[in-house]
């Protein structure tokens, strides 16, 4: 089972975060706050109706061109994604997003959910501080040279939203037809990965735990 280290003892840099690190790689945090929860979720919720909107729409959600030719900071890749893999199926959606104020006011937002863009900037506020915090705590020289960064050139931070389906999640008729999936690939067989062996370039990555089979750390 996976180490598990109370969020307080972690903001403390308590030896127990530091030893599930060495050993395990990752470990799981406890002890978010009934209002910290309710804003994940509310991301959560609001990344789950745009993934339903219409593709069309959803292809819109990308840095305006004017205004990102002016930015200073790398916007390429910034929006919505469709992966499909070499069988045609779906692997995934995706909202790739940097956490920077600046950068997300260059988003093109839909209208629908409007609060899109209001819970991701929040949860980018959450994330982005509990992993400085953290970092702080085990490394206190590259969360140094982070902020000076961060100061220098913006906030490369990422907030990245997915949809991964898989045989134990019910697709929506409103999903299909937003893919332009094809009915034989509407649910990929449980053998089929939702991602492959990959790293994250960042420091530290953060997410929210889920009781559905997915991506997981």
């Amino acid at each position: 089972s996976p180490p598990i280290v109370p969020l307080d003892a972690a903001l403390r840099a308590d030896s127990r975060l530091n030893r599930a690190l060495e050993t395990h790689g990752w470990c799981l945090l406890r002890g978010f706050s009934t209002s910290e929860r309710s804003r994940l979720g509310q991301c959560d919720e609001s990344a789950a109706a745009f993934f339903e909107r219409p593709r069309r729409t959803k292809e819109r959600v990308r840095p305006a061109g004017m205004l990102a030719s002016r930015a200073r900071l790398p916007l390429a890749g910034l929006g919505w994604h469709l992966v499909v893999g070499e069988d045609g199926g779906i692997q995934r959606e995706h909202l790739h997003l940097l956490a920077d104020p600046a950068a997300l006011s260059l988003i093109a937002w839909p209208r629908m959910p409007a609060a899109l863009r209001q819970h991701a900037a929040e949860a980018c506020e959450l994330l982005g501080s509990l992993c400085s915090r953290v970092l702080r705590g085990l490394a206190p020289a590259c969360e140094s040279v982070r902020r000076s960064q961060q100061a220098a050139h913006g906030d490369l931070s990422v907030l990245d939203l997915f949809l991964y389906p898989n045989a134990d999640v019910r697709r929506s008729a409103a999903y299909l037809h937003a893919a332009h999936a094809p009915p034989d690939t509407r649910a990929p067989q449980a053998t089929v990965p939702n991602m492959r062996t990959h790293t994250d370039p960042g420091l530290l990555t953060a997410t929210a735990v889920s009781a559905t089979p997915g991506l997981e750390v």
